[in-house]
């Protein structure tokens, strides 16, 4: 088992070169050929395409996405990220057209890794704020 470090190391160059570089070479690299995803978005497989085309999807609709690591902390075969999400929306998601509105939404994911690829995630992100900042769904009181 590789330690804690290089583990770490590993979700950092996902982060690095897929969600901040959007590199989607760096899904079919990164990922291991029996990933799973465990919170697949609507629409796409729980699985290494299903990634890749969910990324493509999301850079898309936010074509400046980013993810800003706060905390990374591994133990055994797992890291866990803590952190915020940032993006304009300005083009089409998941059938919604652009709102060229701002998310920044706090998220926390975790990463299985063996040998070098990340061969699970499972994440929590703030959807409903999410979708209040996109306007999708009113916030009351502001």
């Amino acid at each position: 088992m590789a330690d804690a470090n290089t583990n770490k190391a590993v979700a950092r160059q996902f982060v690095d070169r897929v969600v901040n570089g959007h590199d989607l070479n760096g899904v079919d690299e990164l990922l291991a050929a029996n990933f799973v995803e465990h919170h697949a978005a609507p629409g796409f497989a729980p699985n290494k395409a299903g990634q890749r085309e969910m990324f493509a999807a999301l850079f898309t609709g936010f074509p400046d996405m980013r993810y800003d690591i706060e905390e990374l902390i591994a133990e055994g075969d797992k890291v866990v990220l803590r952190g915020k999400g940032h993006g304009t929306h300005k083009g089409a998601f998941m059938g919604m057209p652009a709102t060229n509105k701002t998310v920044n939404i706090d998220e926390i994911h975790i990463v299985s890794v063996e040998n070098g690829k990340i061969t699970a995630h499972w994440a929590v992100f703030d959807q409903l704020k999410m979708l209040q900042q996109l306007g999708v769904i009113p916030t009351h009181g502001h």
